[in-house]
């Protein structure tokens, strides 16, 4: 009896647990750490938007003190229109009384100011009634603003409260897990206790077994003694009947006989005996049968008790197993719950991260573009010099092919005047020759000729090495401007390329928070978040410098001015 009230103890302390520690209230704690975080989330976007509705507060107001100061401005005006207007009509008043006919002129230059200071009146009533309809606009927005304010801030304490209920509740479910984890402990001892009892009850009865199988195997060796004794008489008993034989057969034997009786009674007082004994050992023998079904009665209750209690047992173990497995499932969504709450801060503080990120970027490429730029003045400067250069070297380029050809031209006369003098000669000399074989030269024409002769030789070499000396010196400018502007070029480009892909670099920066945002919103609400259609990226342009066509030109102009030289040389 005792056994079973522990038994009952047990099923209604884990009934008790179960009651308390019910799945549907780890469900109600996972439920309300979601809305917690749906809650942060959307005080947030409260804030956020308080922000923002303050920023177009600010917005609002300098556009009204701009709108009013427009408005003072266009009264101002205004007033000096009507003052003009006023002066013209005492003026064309004053002119009608003292002006005649003749003076139509003026007239019709005055009604043309007076149209145009009309024309300036309509305008400034019209600036005054769009300026008049912004107020309006203004002042409702503000109203509609002042609203939303209003009916956020009423979130906001509705949402204070429904967190401050939460934390309630979530204080009552920790509450409850400890109250669960001290019935499991009990449970766990009760259940320790009871093992123990059964056991010894266990053991109890296998010891009372094992002494009645002690007792059958004693009422065996029993059993085997009857039945030895019974053989016995039973082959005392065929010896009295050959007796007997024996008497009726021969009386000789009678002294035999005599000594038979005296067996005879000895046997009988035996079979007596072991009559006696058997009759004894029967009523052994019943008392341990009645002993035996006692005890296979007691075996069979004991395991019936058993199976009870291993039925009990296995129910205990079953809750047991349902409770830890409740354990379990709310033990992992609070794990879930603080995964996506420290989720949510790592994606707070990696855009955060990616802000500041956004704000050197964004910085490094303002001073990227003051230093670019700086350079491009810079570039500019040098290819203004560098064309001032060419055109100056141009210019000596030209005089000297000037003076040269006027050189020529000097020594193309010279040699005109030469050959006719040559001519000359020769024909005197032709007329000597007939006369006589030999030609008499004098030294002073000897060493002129050869004088003259060697002098051109080296002007004319010095000539060429100059004009050599001088086309390697254009080349090697021109080839140096190249490569300045080339590498100037090459930089700008760098540069421009650098820029692109920092602006790339931000637009990805900013899709990627946008898609964190999206999939934190996805994974703290249930509704599905649709997906953001991916921002297309404009193509990176790559523009042409401003110095570029002058560069192609001034190359062009170079290669035609040379082509001339080595024209003019030829």
């Amino acid at each position: 009896m005792a056994k079973e009230v522990g038994a009952k103890t047990l099923e209604n302390s884990i009934t008790r647990s179960s009651y308390q520690l019910d799945l549907p209230i780890v469900e109600s704690s996972s439920s309300l750490v979601e809305d917690l975080h749906t809650s942060r989330k959307i005080l947030d976007g409260y804030k956020e938007s308080i922000r923002d509705s303050e920023s177009a507060k600010a917005r609002a107001e300098v556009k009204l003190s701009k709108a009013m100061e427009l408005v003072k401005e266009l009264t101002l005006l205004i007033e000096r229109s009507n003052r003009n207007k006023e002066f013209h009509r005492k003026n064309i008043e004053d002119s009608k009384i003292d002006i005649k006919v003749e003076e139509n002129g003026e007239y019709v230059e005055v009604r043309r100011d007076l149209e145009a200071a009309k024309e300036e009146v309509s305008r400034l009533k019209l600036d005054l009634d769009s300026v008049l309809g912004e107020k309006v606009e203004v002042e409702k927005e503000e109203v509609k603003i002042g609203f939303r304010i209003e009916e956020k801030l009423r979130l906001l304490e509705s949402l204070k409260k429904e967190i401050e209920v939460a934390n309630e509740e979530h204080f009552l479910v920790e509450l409850g897990k400890m109250d669960a984890s001290m019935d499991c402990k009990e449970i766990e001892r009760m259940r320790e206790g009871e093992g123990e009892e059964v056991l010894d009850y266990i053991v109890e009865k296998n010891k009372k077994i094992k002494k009645m199988l002690e007792e059958a195997d004693r009422s065996k060796g029993i059993e085997v003694e009857l039945f030895e004794t019974t053989s016995d008489v039973e082959m005392l008993q065929t010896q009295l009947n050959l007796v007997k034989k024996m008497e009726r057969g021969d009386k000789s034997m009678s002294r035999s006989f005599e000594r038979g009786k005296c067996t005879l009674t000895v046997l009988k007082e035996v079979t007596e005996a072991k009559k006696e004994a058997l009759a004894s050992l029967n009523a052994e023998l019943f008392k341990l049968m009645m002993v035996m079904d006692e005890l296979r009665n007691q075996i069979n209750q004991a395991r019936e008790e058993t199976g009870q209690l291993n039925k009990i047992l296995s129910k205990n173990d079953v809750k047991i197993q349902k409770l830890n497995a409740k354990m379990i499932m709310a033990k992992s969504k609070l794990e879930i719950a603080l995964s996506a709450k420290e989720r949510v801060r790592s994606l707070a503080d990696s855009l955060a991260g990616s802000l500041e990120k956004l704000k050197k970027n964004k910085e490094a490429a303002k001073e990227e573009e003051c230093l670019l730029i700086a350079q491009k003045t810079v570039t500019e400067m040098e290819t203004q010099k560098t064309k001032l250069e060419i055109d100056e070297k141009e210019r000596e380029l030209n005089s000297n092919l000037d003076e040269l050809e006027k050189a020529k031209q000097a020594e193309a006369l010279v040699l005109e005047k030469l050959e006719s003098l040559i001519e000359d000669k020769m024909e005197r000399r032709e007329t000597e020759l007939k006369n006589c074989s030999t030609i008499t030269i004098s030294r002073f024409e000897y060493e002129y000729l050869s004088r003259h002769a060697s002098l051109a030789e080296e002007t004319a070499e010095k000539k060429v090495s100059a004009a050599e000396a001088w086309a390697e010196a254009l080349r090697a400018s021109t080839k140096a401007v190249l490569m300045k502007t080339g590498t100037l070029m090459r930089v700008e480009g760098e540069r421009e390329m650098s820029r692109t892909e920092r602006s790339f670099s931000t637009k990805r920066l900013a899709e990627d928070e946008r898609i964190q945002e999206a999939e934190a919103e996805s994974y703290l609400f249930s509704k599905p978040v649709r997906k953001s259609t991916p921002v297309q990226l404009g193509k990176s342009r790559r523009y042409s410098s401003a110095g570029t066509p002058t560069f192609f030109v001034i190359k062009k102009k170079k290669g035609l001015k040379l082509v001339k030289l080595f024209s003019r040389k030829r």
